[in-house]
């Protein structure tokens, strides 16, 4: 009985901890999905001024015209065109 509540317990901490670090990066990606910024540019100091309208571009050059279907199923990803065609 001991052993089940310790394997309850280390599960629990062990999702809680990968819980939380997908949530941090998740919020980083998100962050420079948005302002179409690199990790190196903003080390760098590197400003680059947010508009509504430069969000919304963003999100659409790296998600596609469909950029709401990613959300929706990530399946339904963006089509990446071939230099080939």
């Amino acid at each position: 009985m001991d052993f089940l509540i310790t394997s309850c317990c280390d599960f629990t901490s062990t999702g809680l901890l990968l819980f939380v670090a997908f949530s941090i990066l998740l919020y980083f990606q998100i962050g420079q999905l948005v302002s179409g910024q690199t990790s190196y540019e903003r080390k760098k100091g590197v400003k680059k001024p947010l508009t509504p309208s430069s969000m919304y571009k963003n999100v659409k050059d790296v998600l596609g015209d469909r950029w709401y279907l990613p959300f929706v199923c990530p399946l339904f990803g963006p089509k990446v065109k071939s230099h080939t065609e």
